[in-house]
């Protein structure tokens, strides 16, 4: 039987009520495990196992090293067979149903609201009512007299950062855009840099219309590095949030060009911008020539919150102590954006490897390099802190203008 190891896209979780044995659930963003499933917390070290080996006989020397005798190896054989089972492991049976999966998500006309009562109300008159109360709550910044092309604004839950996003929708709101560019990080698909799709996107206030014949070029154009295998954005927040602020202002008139975009990790490791690369450098060309082409006033905006700091992402230490280095490192950054510099923006990030885990690169390079505005302005920055997880997220607001 050949090895398969595990996936390392399943997210798991530690439950146990009532005392009764812990458990472990596994939850699939992306549904290719489609219901979630659970075992027991004492098989976290064939989990562990499964994650890092590369062939049975890794595997079992793991095991061996972890105090796992040998003489347990058919319930473990027939523990990994049970989780092959649940599309657990990257086997052919995996691939298999992600095939399948990935081409029927395809054929639905509606990417439907992932969030709506959990991090936003779902009834369209609460929904209402929380955008309108915050627009207009949100103080009004100083900005230049023009009107703003583009923004970068945050992504992260509107439950913590609804200020944020508010005080720039505030100033959006007076625009008449006809056409929405959304640049989004992608927190779960990895298929290619650019992941598109020509659903509408539904939100509890109805249907936002994507601009199809758009997408359809785009995908058409660059096919190196863009791919209409759309499965990413379905449990994907970084658009969706916008979503109901762009619909709550210019209504199902206004068109969108969803875009979400994966890692730059490699470019980061190798400290070689993504411009450099002629795939990458043909897309930014020919998404900036699509729209003004397409003749219609255009708004860009990419979504994308700032460092991620503290135990829940790797660090070892509180992210209370780890705040002033990575807020001095973002106001660095941000300076860098607000001269629309990517070069010194890619630069910064690039020689400390991403030390802060800067989410927002790939959409903020993107939009930088794209659209190639004159300056940006910030209108916010703060930061979010998880106690129970003693971790922290910056994120900010900019606004810019041509």
């Amino acid at each position: 039987m050949r090895f398969y190891p595990l996936r390392p896209d399943l997210q798991w979780d530690l439950c146990s009520e009532n005392g009764n044995e812990p458990l472990l659930l596994a939850h699939d963003p992306l549904e290719y495990t489609p219901q979630p499933f659970a075992v027991p917390a004492a098989a976290y070290p064939l989990l562990e196992a499964l994650a890092t080996s590369r062939s049975w006989g890794d595997f079992w020397r793991r095991l061996h090293r972890a105090g796992i005798p040998y003489t347990e190896q058919p319930y473990i054989q027939r523990f990994v067979e049970e989780l092959d089972t649940q599309y657990a492991l990257l086997s052919p049976r995996f691939e298999e149903r992600r095939r399948l999966w990935e081409a029927e998500y395809r054929t639905y006309p509606l990417r439907t609201a992932a969030l709506a009562g959990t991090c936003y109300p779902a009834q369209s008159s609460e929904l209402q009512t929380m955008l309108a109360s915050s627009i207009a709550s949100a103080p009004e910044p100083a900005i230049p007299a023009a009107h703003p092309i583009a923004a970068v604004l945050p992504h992260i839950d509107l439950r913590v950062g609804l200020e944020s996003y508010a005080i720039a929708y505030q100033v959006l709101q007076t625009l008449k855009p006809e056409l929405i560019v959304l640049l989004g990080t992608s927190h779960y698909g990895w298929h290619a840099p650019y992941i598109v799709t020509e659903k509408d996107f539904q939100t509890p206030l109805g249907t936002l219309p994507t601009a199809r014949q758009l997408v359809r070029q785009l995908c058409q154009n660059c096919p190196d590095v863009v791919t209409d295998i759309d499965i990413a954005h379905k449990p994907e927040h970084s658009l969706e949030f916008h979503t109901l602020f762009l619909h709550y202002l210019f209504g199902a008139t206004v068109e969108i060009v969803p875009i979400l975009v994966t890692s730059f990790g490699t470019y980061v490791l190798r400290r070689r911008p993504p411009e450099y690369e002629a795939p990458m450098r043909h897309f930014f060309q020919c998404l900036r020539e699509l729209i003004l082409h397409s003749g219609r006033r255009s708004l860009w905006i990419a979504s994308a919150d700032m460092s991620h700091i503290g135990p829940k992402f790797g660090d070892t230490t509180d992210a209370h102590h780890l705040l002033p280095q990575a807020e001095q490192h973002d106001r660095a950054l941000l300076e860098a954006m607000c001269h629309a510099d990517t070069h010194a923006y890619f630069r910064l990030i690039a020689d400390v490897g991403d030390r802060y885990r800067i989410c927002g690169l790939p959409p903020v390079y993107t939009l930088l390099t794209s659209l190639q505005p004159r300056f940006g302005v910030v209108l916010d920055y703060r930061h979010w802190y998880e106690a129970h997880t003693s971790s922290a997220v910056t994120f900010a607001s900019l606004l810019y203008y041509a």
